[in-house]
């Protein structure tokens, strides 16, 4: 049942996801990309911080029931649905005889291929974050304290994403990204070679800084590559390539993890990052400079 509901919400995220992402496209000029993104992303993250918060209370209230913690988060996400009303989006004209749900990446520009070949080879070892909170309990860490340093995680996450979005405005979102991923590289490194836990607070809080540089810059730099009209499908085939990725990612991990060591998972993960470096500093993404 888990993996049933499991499914069912990865089928809900890939349908919202590139859609999303469209809409907040249509949003956007050439100076404030990254500014959008990162707000959204500031946005998506405070949430992140105060669910897990509630959720500490909750565990702490309800005796660890999590049957019924779950049953109360349906609550917001299903009021989330009436802002939705609200929010306009381009007309478009709409042909149902030319609908085809057959995608290529043939017509994609060659700066989009190339950042999704990089993105291939990055996701291939950016394994699901479970691995670092169960990196934590293997370190040692209670189910308490690992909720708090994942809390914080999402706190540093949420506070750096507009800034990291201003920063890419102003000067290019290549640079940022990049940044991003040497961070990632440093972090899986850390986790890999921490052997007593020590590290594991100060890692998952610049984990954040990770990822409020790659995130909604990403989204930002593809948005740089192609034309509104097409964001849905470019947005839509980035989250494909990395879910896919992910997955194979983490099974990956999971083997590497049970058959040699835990810290097997973050060093193949240190590598294939430190590989895609090379793939995305080739990009070429347009920008315009912000005056100060």
């Amino acid at each position: 049942m888990v993996l049933v509901g499991r499914i069912v919400d990865r089928m809900g995220k890939g349908a919202r996801t590139g859609a999303r992402d469209a809409l907040l496209l249509e949003a956007t000029d050439e100076t404030n990309k990254g500014f959008i993104f990162g707000f959204h992303r500031a946005m998506d993250t405070m949430g992140a911080v105060i669910g897990p918060t509630i959720a500490l209370i909750l565990l702490y209230l309800f005796h660890n029931n999590i049957r019924l913690i779950l049953y109360i988060a349906v609550v917001p996400a299903l009021l989330s649905l009436v802002l939705f009303i609200w929010v306009k989006e381009a007309k478009k004209k709409l042909n149902v005889s030319k609908i085809k749900l057959s995608v290529s990446i043939k017509n994609f520009p060659p700066q989009l291929k190339l950042f999704l070949l990089g993105l291939c080879v990055f996701s291939l070892g950016n394994s699901s974050d479970s691995f670092l909170i169960l990196r934590a309990q293997n370190l040692g860490l209670s189910l308490a304290l690992v909720i708090s340093a994942y809390i914080l995680y999402n706190i540093f996450y949420a506070a750096s994403s507009v800034p990291a979005g201003i920063i890419s405005d102003k000067i290019g979102t290549k640079k940022v990204f990049i940044t991003g991923i040497i961070i990632f590289t440093l972090v899986y490194l850390g986790f890999a070679l921490d052997r007593n836990g020590i590290f594991v607070w100060p890692l998952f809080a610049i984990y954040g800084f990770y990822i409020a540089l790659t995130d909604g810059v990403s989204k930002a730099m593809v948005g740089s590559f192609i034309n509104k009209e097409e964001a849905g499908t470019a947005y839509g085939v980035m989250n494909t390539v990395t879910s896919l990725f992910t997955l194979l990612s983490s099974v990956i991990g999971g083997f590497l993890w049970s058959f040699i060591a835990p810290p097997a998972t973050f060093y193949f993960a240190v590598i294939c990052a430190a590989v895609s470096i090379p793939i995305f500093l080739l990009l070429k993404p347009k920008s315009k400079t912000l005056q100060p």
